[in-house]
């Protein structure tokens, strides 16, 4: 049986949920949230229950872990994004705006350090003077808030670099652009490649370059085969990563047909 629950990306809620299922009696639990501080707590629950618990996309110490390698997710973003301002812009950056997402640690901030280090690789270290770390809030709305008010900062810039934590922070940089009638002055990448993003990509002259994709229609047969040896007692390694591509105008119709 497979019980399901929604923690409503709210860390409360989270604790609450995991309370419920392990008053259930689970056998395993897969487990995806946001705050890290707040995994410790809800893995220390499962622990003491004695469940196991796989760990999606957001680690928890003692969970054996699936999802992005998100320094290679982000490396292959950063290189794009450094070889599209060499094509177009002459190589040369002024600004580099970081959409991050503080909240969930270390491990997913290696997603935004992989987009940085690949992005320098290719364009060098100048445009990094002016860099701008910017809380996402995990969603395009506040995205869009912070990335307008950056924009009014950067007023006199017409280069600008983003890089974001996940596609919705991408689109909401985009629609920052767009309202302030700067499109042409800034370039994006994203992380994730979900549906709306695809969308973009597939409108001529779009201002996002691309964006890593994460490939979450595999998770669930594989979450499941991975669930299914560890409760037969097999080993299983202490992270287990899914397949990244990175997708782009040029690609995004191969890899995902109209």
């Amino acid at each position: 049986n497979l019980a399901l629950a929604d923690n409503q990306m709210n860390s409360d809620v989270a604790l609450s949920v995991a309370d419920h299922l392990i008053a259930r009696g689970l056998d395993l639990m897969i487990e995806y949230q946001l705050d890290e501080n707040m995994g410790s707590v809800i893995m220390d629950k499962f622990k003491r229950a004695n469940i196991p618990v796989i760990a999606v996309d957001i680690p928890m110490v003692g969970a054996t872990y699936f999802g992005v390698d998100n320094f290679r997710a982000g490396h292959m973003a950063g290189i794009a994004l450094g070889e599209w301002i060499a094509a177009h812009w002459n190589g040369e950056a002024q600004a580099v705006i970081v959409l991050e997402e503080p909240r969930s640690g270390a491990l997913t901030a290696a997603r935004i350090q992989g987009q940085l280090y690949g992005l320098r690789e290719v364009i060098g270290d100048a445009a990094f003077a002016n860099t701008l770390y910017l809380d996402s809030g995990n969603t395009r709305d506040v995205s869009e808030g912070q990335v307008s008010d950056a924009l009014h900062q950067l007023s006199g810039l017409e280069k600008i670099a983003v890089v974001c934590f996940n596609d919705d922070a991408a689109i909401g940089a985009l629609n920052a652009a767009r309202r302030a009638n700067r499109q042409e002055h800034v370039v994006i990448v994203g992380q994730g490649a979900d549906r709306r993003l695809r969308e973009e990509l597939r409108k001529p002259g779009s201002r996002i370059v691309g964006s890593t994709a994460f490939l979450p229609e595999q998770y669930g047969a594989r979450l499941l085969a991975l669930a299914q040896k560890i409760l037969r007692g097999e080993p299983v390694p202490p992270a287990v990563y899914t397949d990244h591509v990175f997708i782009n105008a040029e690609n995004v119709a191969l890899y995902y047909p109209e």
